[in-house]
């Protein structure tokens, strides 16, 4: 009488390339996010001297978005000190995806949450600027639905180890 088994024995992972992919994938994501948390404060911030917009250069250089950094007319040009006073970099470690950005600039930092016009300053736009949040909601709504959906291919990473029948 013919027989016939089928076995599926041993499995290997290739571990290396299945991270690999992995990384590759959540990083394309963090990118993305910070794109969209880099046109939110961009887009809040307002422009008078540029050095608080200058300020996000750095974290915007990092992830390839182009932002407009202007002087008004009449107000000092402050780009340079405002690009000087930014800093930021991606954080890539033990399964943490990240990025950090911060501004020295001091009245960025005292109108995001502070009206300066109550202690005595004529700005058009006054704080509390809160971008922050807003930033983050961004953020989130951006890569959200793409962690929710990731898929970076699993099964082309094992490979099947043939068993002999006996």
């Amino acid at each position: 009488m013919p027989k016939m088994t089928g076995t599926l024995a041993l499995l290997k992972l290739d571990d290396k390339g299945l991270l690999a992919a992995l990384d590759k994938k959540l990083n394309n994501i963090l990118v993305e996010g910070a794109v969209e948390w880099v046109r939110t404060v961009a887009a809040i911030i307002p422009n008078w001297s540029g050095q608080s917009r200058a300020s996000l250069k750095p974290i915007a250089d990092l992830v390839n978005v182009p932002i407009f950094v202007t002087t008004v007319s009449g107000a000092p040009n402050r780009q340079a000190e405002g690009q000087a006073l930014g800093f930021a970099r991606l954080i890539k470690q033990r399964g943490v995806y990240g990025f950090e950005w911060r501004s020295n600039v001091f009245y960025l930092a005292y109108n995001e949450a502070n009206n300066a016009n109550l202690v005595g300053f004529h700005l058009k736009n006054p704080g509390p600027y809160e971008t922050q949040k807003q930033a983050e909601e961004s953020f989130f709504r951006t890569i959200k639905p793409k962690l929710k959906s990731l898929d970076f291919g699993v099964g082309r990473h094992i490979r099947v180890v043939r068993v002999k029948n006996g």
